[in-house]
């Protein structure tokens, strides 16, 4: 655990020495390190020793810390935390004043299932991989030199099957297609659950691909021309990792968000599963503990300058929730995004609450709460009253709030998921009054769990449905929609494979210059039979042209020019010359803007070639 606190001005790092001193009512008195951040405002305090689970620690901040621009003297302040139980500290050791329930081998178990997503929804998760699953539309279905490849038709496949530098566990999507020049312009970002993080044109064609450590929920672009690749890890138009941020205090992060900030920060979600005795909170609640949401703020160099814990801000969540309770744990809010409103602070969705707050960045206030029991705004507007079971809110401009409705009720009135537009407004003392509801698309489709909600500059919508259940399990919907102001659907791209879902799916610009070497290879697995020389560079975005080059001698670098092919999809290919009975090697060359050369392929050679090696050796 660290201590940081933070004035509204920033303060003279030479005045906060010796100012903070902290005792813990088990472990006693602390020395620590304290220091200033770079924002000039946060003073941090890092004790020297950890403080034990489930006491209470009192801090006294001595009155004498000086601000830079007005030279005032803060007061002396003091307040009192106790020290949260942790899954780590659970397992890590047994402190002195833990009961034998607080530590046992069942605790522990329930403390792991806390932190399952899907268990908490009571899906039971697809283990298996996108390999595992045949692909109901492979190649022997498909004419991939065909009509029915090419993406200016209604109804296709991609990527187009006839690609051979792709793993074979790329997924393939049904694609149907609308008006395509109203697209608004941007890649794809999507991924496969817990599997793959994809990006691809609006037309469904690769652009960048990862299976190690893929599938993060939260895979996106940053404020930065950056990428959140999952794992915590920020990368950059190289794809190579700048900074990697995880929870601190002995916490796991929450997958379902991760916010790279304006400043550089990231904002997580973590889970905070406490033991409690429900029975005596709510009438019918027999948990054996609660799931709390926590919100951590983290530099790249791993301090917490915020961390924000619902217990001390919504005490009413007890009754204002859904009483949903799944092997034993009363999960309060399923907390699943965040996001930072124009002014800095945070907005909040809790979808068991079937409400968003917004949170004030530096106090930890609850500013306002929209939907839900206990909400500050009157929702006019809606023929459904209100969202249900929400995912993915955001703050597209000053008081002008999207989100991504899954509209998922207890009952049969559970209706079609929607991409609702809400316009806040305020009375003349700043207090929330009204949200009118001013856009919404309904999708038509049922969507339980999961999805997301843009709004793009052009007001064209990009949703993913995210998932639905029914009797054999979880079915992936469509993972990608684009839709015009007026509801003009202009395509829809679906997983062909069984158990295959997307968490959520956004659309912005990227440029990506890999650090790894394009990719080529030969192969006569086509109608013709004939040897091709496939080739790609994933994640490569400013690619223009590919030059092949070939040789006979594996002594020197292929020089002679066989084609140049200018760059329209993921991959290309050429047909090699002579390729079964001749020895040829081949090379192939990106080339970026003004035919400037950005990268090579490794040397491949043919059949020939490898024979006559053998034949010399």
């Amino acid at each position: 655990t660290t201590i940081a606190f933070r004035p509204k001005e920033k303060v003279d790092r030479d005045s906060i020495r010796g100012k903070i001193s902290v005792r813990g009512d088990v472990s006693g008195d602390h020395d620590g390190n304290t220091r200033l951040l770079s924002d000039n405002r946060t003073i941090y305090f890092v004790p020297d020793a950890a403080f034990e689970p489930g006491e209470t620690v009192s801090v006294k901040v001595a009155k004498g810390i000086k601000t830079n621009e007005t030279h005032a003297s803060l007061s002396e302040s003091q307040w009192r935390f106790k020290v949260s139980w942790s899954n780590r500290a659970v397992k890590s050791r047994r402190p002195g004043n833990a009961t034998n329930d607080t530590s046992s081998d069942e605790t522990i178990r329930l403390f792991d299932k806390a932190q399952d997503a899907l268990l908490l929804l009571g899906i039971s998760p697809f283990h298996g991989s996108l390999a595992d699953v045949a692909d109901v539309n492979d190649a022997d279905e498909i004419d991939c030199y065909g009509k029915n490849s090419s993406s200016k038709q209604s109804e296709y496949f991609a990527p187009n099957c006839a690609y051979r530098t792709l793993p074979s566990a790329y997924p393939r999507a049904k694609v149907t297609t609308g008006e395509l020049k109203k697209l608004a312009p941007g890649y794809v970002f999507t991924t496969v659950w817990s599997t793959a993080s994809i990006i691809m044109t609006s037309q469904g064609d690769p652009v960048y691909h990862e299976f190690a450590g893929g599938g993060s929920a939260a895979f996106a672009p940053t404020h930065r021309g950056q990428l959140y690749r999952g794992g915590g890890r920020i990368v950059g138009p190289d794809y190579e990792v700048r900074h990697t941020y995880s929870p601190k205090h002995g916490f796991r992060k929450n997958w379902h968000e991760f916010h790279a900030t304006k400043e550089g920060t990231a904002l997580m979600l973590v889970w905070d599963f406490q033991l409690l005795n429900t029975k005596n909170l709510r009438l019918g609640a027999d948990a054996r503990g609660a799931i709390g949401t926590i919100i951590q703020e983290v530099t790249p160099e791993g301090d917490v300058v915020m961390e924000w814990r619902s217990w001390d801000h919504l005490p009413l969540a007890f009754w204002e929730t859904n009483m949903l309770i799944v092997n034993e744990m009363w999960d309060l809010f399923h907390s699943n995004s965040l996001g930072e409103a124009e002014n800095g602070s945070i907005l909040l969705s809790m979808r068991r609450m079937n409400q968003v707050a917004k949170i004030h960045r530096d106090t930890g206030e609850v500013l306002w709460r929209l939907g839900g029991k206990g909400g500050d705004f009157r929702i006019i507007n809606d023929n459904r009253g209100q969202f249900v079971g929400q995912h993915d809110v955001r703050e597209i401009e000053e008081s002008q709030i999207t989100m991504f409705d899954n509209s998922v009720r207890n009952d049969k009135s559970s209706g079609s998921a929607r991409g609702l537009q809400y316009q806040l407004s305020f009375d003349s003392d700043g207090c929330p009054t009204k949200a009118r509801l001013v856009n919404a698309y309904d999708t038509g489709i049922r969507s339980f769990a999961m999805g997301s909600y843009r709004r793009m500059a052009n007001g064209n919508g990009v949703y993913c449905l995210g998932l639905r259940k029914n009797k054999n399990g979880t079915v992936g919907i469509p993972f990608y929609m684009e839709v015009t102001i007026d509801g003009e659907e202009l395509i829809r791209m679906e997983w062909t494979t069984p158990h295959t879902f997307t968490y959520r799916t956004v659309k912005a610009p990227w440029i990506g210059t890999p650090t790894w070497p394009p990719k080529a290879l030969l192969d006569d697995n086509n109608p013709a039979k004939a040897l091709r020389l496939h080739f790609s560079w994933n994640g490569a975005t400013e690619v223009k042209k590919w030059r092949i080059v070939t040789g006979e001698s594996e002594r020197s670098p292929p020089t002679e020019v066989l084609v140049d092919v200018e760059k329209t999809q993921f991959e290309h290919w050429v047909e090699v010359p002579d390729g079964a009975e001749k020895c040829q090697y081949f090379q192939a060359i990106a080339l970026g803007a003004e035919g400037k050369e950005m990268s090579r392929s490794p040397v491949v050679q043919t059949k020939p070639c490898k024979e006559r090696t053998v034949r010399d050796t």
